[in-house]
Parts: C-alpha cells; structure tokens; sequence
C-alpha cells in the first residue's frame, strides 16, 4: 500500500475541521444576546460554569481553532486558501503568516460584537483569543520542531542506533 495514499483524506478532514471549529467560533461570538440567555438550551450548572469562567473559555477555544489550523500541511492549506483567493493562498502557505491572520480574525470578531446587541467587546477578550493562539502555535512549533529531530520515531519507524 503506497504510504501517500491516506493523505488526501486526512488533509481534507483537517480542513473540514478547521473550517467547523471556526465557523463555531463564529456563532458563538456574533450571536446577539439579547436577553441574557445565549445558551439557554444548556443546563443551568453548565451556563452558570460557561459565564463564570468566559476567559478560559477564549483561550480553549482558540487554542483549538490554532491547533488545528497549524497542523494542517503548508501545502494543504495553501491549496485550500488559493481556491478561494490567490493572496490568501500566500498567507496560509506560511505558519506565522496563519498565525497572523488568525490574530486579525480574533479582533474583527470583537469589533463586530461593538454592534451586536447584547454582545460585550474587550480588549480583555482580544488577549484572552491572542493567548489560545499562541500557545497552540508554541506546541505546534515544539512538536514540529521534535519531528524535524527525530524524524523515524515519529512516523512508527525504529530509530537507528546513534
């Protein structure tokens, strides 16, 4: 079996999941708020927990749009962003330049709420998004960082003796 032949899928489900991850962000953040009770269908334990803790919520979740933006393949990502757009081709073709870019979207998306009704905008927020990015960027670097290394242990493969 030739080892290239589950990339493709692979590389689409990671797409497809950026494209989920991000799009629920989305929700989330532009859902006005009128009455107080965005999450109204969940457990009033669970809302009570999601409010208390708003900060922690921000990292996580950008953390994981991050993780999942950066694990995708530079060229992967490239191919995807160039079907839409050919400047966004570039800028996704570049890890920092993804980075970059996921950063702006965590300012409009706060710039945005300053008129959604309900919604509060903060820099607090914009810090908090900043930070999930950022570490999810750390790890993903590490982690590259480990496979450029050592590249036989991270594909199943035995070491060679040094």
């Amino acid at each position: 079996m030739n080892q290239r032949s589950g990339r493709p899928a692979r590389h689409f489900a990671g797409v497809a999941m950026l494209l989920l991850v991000g799009a629920a962000i989305g929700y989330l953040a532009l859902m006005p708020n009128v009455r107080g009770n965005m999450l109204g269908f969940l457990p009033q334990k669970v809302r009570r927990w999601i409010v208390e803790h708003d900060d922690l919520n921000n990292v996580v979740a950008f953390a994981v749009l991050g993780s999942v933006a950066f694990r995708i393949g530079r060229k992967e990502a490239a191919r995807f962003a160039h079907g839409i757009s050919g400047v966004l081709g570039r800028v996704f073709a570049r890890r920092e330049t993804r980075l970059a870019a996921l950063m702006a979207l965590v300012v409009v998306l706060e710039l945005f709420q300053l008129v959604i009704p309900g919604r509060i905008s903060g820099l607090r927020d914009v810090c908090t998004g900043w930070s999930g990015l950022f570490a999810a960027w750390l790890i993903s670097e590490a982690t590259l960082a480990k496979r450029i290394r050592d590249p036989g242990e991270n594909r199943g493969q035995p070491r060679s003796p040094a």
